[in-house]
């Protein structure tokens, strides 16, 4: 079996309690919490993300991992923090586009006529039918989600992440580089090792190390989507336990957030008798905190999906339901 390398920061000395209680007397230095802008998972999660944490979340294929990490860095960013988004799954321009149907999901009193015309102007630029230039200023929605974005779009880095090259040194050297206080990484198992590792279980290991050790030394938040292995994808609902590398990642993450469609995993008698609540069921993802080491695990919260402009509602609330844990619960 081949052994992984030793982590970012092995050389490093210990140092004297009385040396720490002096320089905590000396300073106000302290661990920052980043609220998410989803005020219901904020108190959940005791004011929000952490520094020095690594934080997880992880769902299937289209529960919106992707949608979550690109809400946080917008909000993050439009409240002052650096933040850097490494993607390797889409370029920047993707995102950008993304970010505007976010900000045209997010404008106030606005017909739902204007925001469809602004969905299909921005398909069209997708396309390459249009430039975004013309559309801009023609479509009154999409003019003020422009404006909306230029309020923070100089705190929001994004990375078109390779997966071959874009190593955690690399992420590592684009914080220090650009002053960065998040970190948002979509997804973690693709993440290059450096040197490449080939044993899929010692790869991910050698990650999730490395991503909590960059959050320590560089004092700040870093999260990552996660994806499910295949027990993962036939289990009724998606667990901790059915991450890709979950072994590794139970242990060197400091938070975890399990997204499911609501309608897969509500009780069958929520769905049985009463047809409309199962149909609305199919409108919410559940976010389950399932590791939590600075406060309380198992909560399940709802965010109703507004995937048309690419974000979540961000006033959730408690599932009151009763929902599934394997299938003898069906």
């Amino acid at each position: 079996m081949t052994t992984p390398p030793p982590p970012i920061g092995a050389d490093v000395q210990p140092t004297r309690l009385s040396a720490v209680r002096a320089e905590a007397l000396d300073t106000d230095r302290h661990r920052r919490v980043v609220p998410t802008g989803f005020p219901t998972l904020d108190r959940v999660l005791v004011g929000g993300l952490r520094t020095q944490n690594l934080t997880l979340i992880g769902g299937r294929p289209g529960a919106g991992k992707t949608v979550a990490l690109l809400q946080w860095a917008r909000h993050m960013a439009a409240s002052g923090e650096t933040v850097v988004l490494a993607c390797y799954e889409h370029d920047e321009r993707t995102l950008m586009d993304r970010l505007l149907l976010m900000e045209v999901g997010d404008l106030e009193d606005v017909d739902p006529a204007e925001r469809a015309d602004a969905r299909s102007a921005l398909a069209e630029v997708s396309a390459g039918d249009v430039p975004l230039a013309e559309v801009i200023h023609d479509v009154p929605a999409l003019t003020a989600a422009h404006e909306a974005m230029t309020t923070y779009d100089d705190n929001l880095l994004l990375v078109r992440a390779n997966g071959l090259t874009t190593t955690v040194t690399e992420l590592d050297a684009m914080v220090t580089r650009n002053g960065g206080s998040v970190l948002l990484v979509d997804y973690l198992q693709k993440v290059p090792t450096d040197p490449h590792q080939p044993d899929d279980r010692l790869r991910v290991m050698q990650i999730a190390q490395e991503l909590k050790d960059l959050a320590m030394r560089q004092d700040i938040v870093v999260v990552a989507a996660a994806i499910a292995d295949r027990r993962g994808l036939d289990a009724p609902r998606l667990r901790l336990k059915h991450l890709d590398g979950s072994s590794t990642l139970t242990y060197e993450s400091d938070a975890v957030l399990m997204l499911n469609d609501k309608y897969d995993i509500v009780h069958r008698s929520h769905i049985v008798y009463d047809t409309e609540k199962a149909r609305d069921h199919h409108r919410y993802v559940v976010w389950s905190v399932e590791k939590h080491r600075d406060g309380a695990e198992g909560a399940d919260l709802q965010f109703r999906k507004d995937f048309a402009h690419y974000r979540f509602e961000p006033d959730g609330s408690p599932v009151h339901e009763k929902l599934i844990d394997e299938r003898i619960d069906v």
